[in-house]
């Protein structure tokens, strides 16, 4: 997820490469539609996508799930299907979605999402998530460090990624 959120932070800061409020936007409505099917703007928008399998990317395939988060940021609700809750569940859809909620500042959206959650792993996720949004939107030159950024906040360094 951070080689993906990387490229498409590297496409939207080129096609606007002094514009990096421009760049941001851009990498929003790309990464959030690959991941939940589009940005999250307010409660409407959350509303509509929160179901989290509306993104183009399959959420069986081996690059989503929950490998590769640290502890705290993984599923921690039962399931009899891992994929559904667990420490192997997706958690890409709830990384992106409130990664998404925090860009556009949608702050009573997030909390009413939180409150919400059924899992401490969620919580976690959802809120530093979040946090990371506001800083992209309030900042959003650093967005070109985004995966870096990701695997350092989110990650537990086992896993390799795309690219490594």
């Amino acid at each position: 997820m951070a080689d993906i959120a990387q490229d498409e932070a590297n496409d939207a800061l080129f096609q606007n490469p002094h514009n990096a409020r421009a760049a941001l936007e851009v990498f929003d409505k790309r990464f959030s539609t690959l991941y939940v099917g589009g940005p999250m703007y307010d409660a409407y928008h959350a509303f509509r996508l929160r179901s989290g399998d509306q993104g183009q990317i399959n959420r069986h395939d081996p690059i989503v799930g929950g490998d590769g988060f640290r502890n705290e940021y993984k599923d921690s609700g039962s399931d009899p299907n891992p994929k559904i809750a667990g420490p192997k569940a997706d958690q890409t859809h709830h990384f992106v979605a409130h990664l998404s909620l925090g860009i556009n500042k949608a702050f009573w959206t997030t909390g009413w999402g939180i409150k919400h959650e059924d899992n401490q792993g969620d919580v976690n996720l959802s809120r530093a998530a979040y946090r990371m949004g506001v800083q992209l939107h309030d900042r959003p030159s650093m967005l070109n460090r985004i995966g870096t950024w990701i695997r350092r906040t989110i990650c537990d360094g086992t896993g390799h990624g795309l690219y490594y």
